[in-house]
């Protein structure tokens, strides 16, 4: 600041402390000291600043500047007639905001310290946050932008009985009735297969029995055929525990189509869905047995007899453990991942032609530039370009959207980030008509209990919804399903109000 005494004799001052104009007054002379120029945004006063020089200095004249505060504030938008959201700035100063417009907190803050702007809004309401912090730099700040929605609706919680922890995603018929599995609960424990009506009614249509004679503990999706019959597979179960492909009927009649044996000469423990073609054969993987113990890809014809299409043999020149399940294309070439294995031991994409002959499409590399350990399947758009996600790997290790193109060439669409976006996904993705992607992430935003996002044409990722204990957390590798009008239908494993898991819609 610049001080002058009597308009003229004039003083800058850098800092606190003492200060003297460099001109001496007789006695008897009079003073009258004032500021001249100040940094701007911080006010000054000054006590006993004019008088008489008497017979001695003058060493009382205080300069007192106050520093410059500043406004937080921004706009809210999304909220809903009866909705409301408290904001905080850097821990405090709550601010409950009850209708969309624009905000500003209380409590200024000084320049050069820093603003964080946070929300809670009420269950099933996401409020991401944009320029939610930064340093105060001499100006208010009015760009805070927090976007509400309240995109999710709970369809169904489970209780036990009705089945528990469904670890699988949803099938939606016609008529827009849902059909899943839960891999625990129903009446012997050990899962079930079930149906929940277009009105919101959950009906058990089946409750598996474990022991030999029966699969137990499915963690795949279902299919359905024209005749509205429903096939999945299970992890244990069947004579050697390794699992079992089955079919449940109209009626609700179970049959156990096949019981894996594991060893060398099948597979054992299918934790993917199965695909049918359209002469009616199953293929599906297991994750373990066959020849090396490193899974297996099998079909079940029509008329129940299964064989190994594919052995995986695991080190650099196959993958192992395929965790996913398989698509067909229209020539019978089947396509999936496997969550190891491959060049750089972080999995692979592989085709199966329809004579049975193995191809490895791409080796993940993992580290910073790609993804690594696939635990989801593919999907494939129109052209014949493949789409997948790692749940590890990236540019900050939580994962990767890929695009292999049908030339074999593989691109890292999106880098799964930390903080509020999703990370470490494990579901199929699913593809809309204008080709933009969706899916599930384990964990990660808002709540940390995992996330629904969906990945633009233009590589612009958004998270739909945050999941939580009360409306759900933990989609793990559910893929999701969409109708017609575009809304958005899942599991999750745990949350709702049994902590047994849910059925979700996100619109």
């Amino acid at each position: 600041m610049r001080l002058l005494n009597d308009g003229t004799d004039s003083l800058i001052l850098q800092g606190n402390g003492g200060f003297q104009f460099p001109a001496r007054l007789p006695s008897g002379s009079a003073y009258d000291v004032t500021l001249a120029s100040y940094t701007s945004g911080a006010p000054c006063t000054i006590n006993n600043g004019a008088g008489t020089i008497a017979s001695s200095n003058v060493i009382d004249i205080v300069v007192s500047c106050t520093a410059p505060s500043f406004t937080v504030g921004g706009t809210v938008s999304g909220l809903t007639a009866g909705e409301s959201v408290t904001l905080l700035d850097n821990g405090g100063d709550a601010l409950t905001i009850n209708s969309n417009g624009s905000f500003t907190f209380a409590t200024k803050v000084t320049q050069n310290n820093g603003y964080d702007v946070t929300a809670q809004p009420p269950s099933g309401v996401d409020c991401p946050i944009a320029n939610e912090n930064g340093t105060i730099d001499w100006a208010n700040v009015t760009n805070v932008t927090v976007s509400c929605n309240s995109p999710e609706e709970l369809l169904y919680s489970f209780s036990g009985s009705d089945g528990q922890n469904p670890d699988a995603g949803l099938l939606m018929d016609g008529a827009g009735n849902f059909y899943g599995t839960t891999k625990y609960g129903g009446a012997n424990g050990d899962g079930t297969v079930f149906k929940l009506s277009a009105n919101g009614t959950e009906t058990v249509l089946y409750s598996f029995a474990g022991g030999s004679a029966d699969g137990a503990n499915p963690a795949a999706p279902l299919i359905m055929d024209s005749a509205g019959n429903l096939y999945g597979t299970t992890v244990g179960g069947g004579p050697r525990d390794d699992g079992t492909v089955f079919e449940v009927s109209t009626s609700g009649t179970e049959s156990v189509l096949y019981s894996l044996t594991g060893g060398t000469t099948d597979g054992a423990n299918p934790y993917a869905a199965v695909v049918m073609d359209a002469s009616g054969n199953l293929y599906g993987t297991t994750q373990s047995g066959g020849a090396s113990g490193l899974g297996t890809v099998f079909e079940i014809t029509a008329g129940g007899t299964e064989s190994v299409l594919h052995s995986f043999a695991g080190g650099t020149a196959d993958g192992a453990a395929p965790d996913a399940a398989l698509i067909l294309d229209r020539s019978g070439n089947l396509f999936g991942t496997t969550s190891s294995g491959g060049a750089h031991a972080e999995g692979t994409v592989f085709e199966l032609s329809a004579g049975g002959a193995e191809s490895i499409l791409y080796s993940f590399a993992g580290g910073t530039a790609d993804g690594e350990t696939p635990f989801s399947g593919l999907v494939m758009n129109g052209t014949g370009d493949l789409f997948g996600t790692t749940s590890s790997g990236g540019a900050h290790g939580h994962g990767v959207v890929f695009k292999l193109g049908a030339g074999g060439t593989e691109s890292v669409l999106y880098s799964f980030g930390s903080g509020s976006d999703a990370a470490f996904p494990e579901s199929d993705l699913i593809l809309d008509s204008a080709g933009n992607l969706y899916g599930t992430a384990l964990e990660g935003g808002q709540f940390g209990a995992g996330a629904v996002f969906e990945l633009a044409t233009d590589g612009t990722e958004s998270i739909l919804h945050s999941f939580d204990i009360t409306y759900g957390s933990d989609p793990g590798e559910q893929r999701l399903v969409m109708d017609s009008a575009g809304n958005i239908y899942g599991t999750t494993q745990h949350g709702g109000a049994n902590s047994d898991g849910v059925v979700f819609e996100v619109r």
